[in-house]
């Protein structure tokens, strides 16, 4: 295991034992298990008015990417009346772009000049993304932890992680890249099978919940959660002697550190109180 995640767990794991004595919290119960679903909208993204391409009927067209899914299960335990302590484990699938498109081309003799040979479309690059967030739940003034409106805040380590899996493509050996004639293959699969290593990250939380008790044991809650991820850079030596065909580990790792330095999630989930 990662020596970064160990730290993180252990210092978790502290503030549980310091806490295991708590008050009685939300109607006596101290304890709050939420499982949520998310989606992101990249508003404050660097590639939020970029285009990339994308299979749409068999066919590569350019369109924007609006929403990345994830999930989130979190756990916290109640100290006091307006405070929590406690953990949020997130995973969600996002994509950055790579070059939209390629060009193979060669120096013409003749006419002294590069003529383009062949054109490649390609989808944008899809990642997984995990983190580990230890946080602290806080209740506005005469609210509950547990139960009304809560703020969350949190610091933690998470790891983002080219998927091997398919991506779409579509090949033009006759016409500008920029084309959008009929010349462009259609839409066929490439499989992307790499072993690089996981894009590693600070991650600072910020979260806004309204949680409304359905029975005394079950809620649900909704709300919006803030990140912002502070990549660590990689080695010199790694960052720049990993390619893997198209794609060039470098130019990842910068796409990766631009668009998902800040996201926004909206959320919905259920959480039990006990």
């Amino acid at each position: 295991m990662n020596m970064n995640i160990k730290i993180f767990i252990t210092v978790f794991f502290i503030l549980i034992c310091y806490v295991s004595f708590s008050q009685k919290g939300y109607l006596g119960r101290k304890n709050y298990i939420g499982i949520t679903g998310m989606f992101n909208v990249p508003v404050f993204s660097g590639a939020f008015n970029e285009k990339a391409f994308y299979n749409v009927r068999g066919e590569m067209k350019k369109k924007k990417d609006w929403f990345d899914f994830g999930a989130t299960i979190e756990y916290y335990r109640i100290v006091k009346k307006r405070l929590g302590i406690g953990v949020e484990i997130t995973n969600r699938r996002f994509e950055v772009l790579s070059d939209k498109s390629y060009a193979n081309s060669f120096y013409d003799d003749v006419f002294g000049n590069y003529v383009q040979k062949t054109g490649l479309r390609l989808e944008p690059v899809k990642l997984n993304y995990f983190a580990f967030i230890p946080q602290f739940v806080v209740a506005p003034k005469m609210n509950h932890v547990g139960t009304g409106i809560s703020h969350k805040i949190g610091i933690g380590y998470s790891l983002s992680k080219v998927r091997n899996t398919s991506h779409y493509y579509s090949i033009n050996e006759f016409s500008e890249t920029n084309s959008e004639n009929q010349n462009w293959t259609p839409s066929d699969k490439y499989y992307l099978d790499q072993n690089w290593k996981s894009f590693e990250a600070i991650t600072l939380m910020y979260g806004l919940s309204l949680d409304v008790p359905i029975t005394d044991l079950i809620h649900v809650y909704g709300g919006f959660n803030y990140y912002l991820n502070l990549y660590l850079r990689p080695s010199e030596e790694y960052l720049n002697n990993n390619s893997e065909d198209f794609f060039s580990f470098s130019d990842i790792y910068f796409n990766v550190q631009r668009e998902n330095l800040f996201n926004w999630n909206a959320k919905i989930g259920v959480a039990i109180v006990f």
